[in-house]
């Protein structure tokens, strides 16, 4: 199975590199912070098409089907709305934190 995840890496990055010029790597999910989900799910939406690409060399193209990205991109805005309440309510705690000194 290691070997096989290693297979996987190597073909990922050819393509991440072809499409985006410089080494990237998935984010992971923390369970210590609410909105890792969000950006790690943003990043595999980022890497959709190196995924593919990665899949069909692999001849596992049908491990991730269209169906499967859908999710993901429902699941991405879903969530979207309650980063931008969650930053809005930070920073401008913060601000006004900030006026208050």
């Amino acid at each position: 199975m290691h070997l096989v995840c290693l297979a996987v890496m190597r073909h990922f990055q050819k393509y991440i590199l072809q499409e985006h010029g410089k080494d990237l790597s998935f984010m992971l999910d923390c369970p210590t912070r609410w909105n890792s989900l969000l950006v790690m799910l943003r990043r595999f939406q980022q890497f959709a098409s190196c995924v593919q690409k990665s899949l069909i060399d692999l001849k596992l193209s049908n491990e991730v089907t269209q169906a499967d990205y859908a999710v993901v991109g429902e699941i991405v805005a879903a969530l979207q709305p309650l980063r931008w309440l969650w930053k809005l309510f930070v920073v401008g705690t913060a601000i006004s934190l900030l006026q208050r000194l």
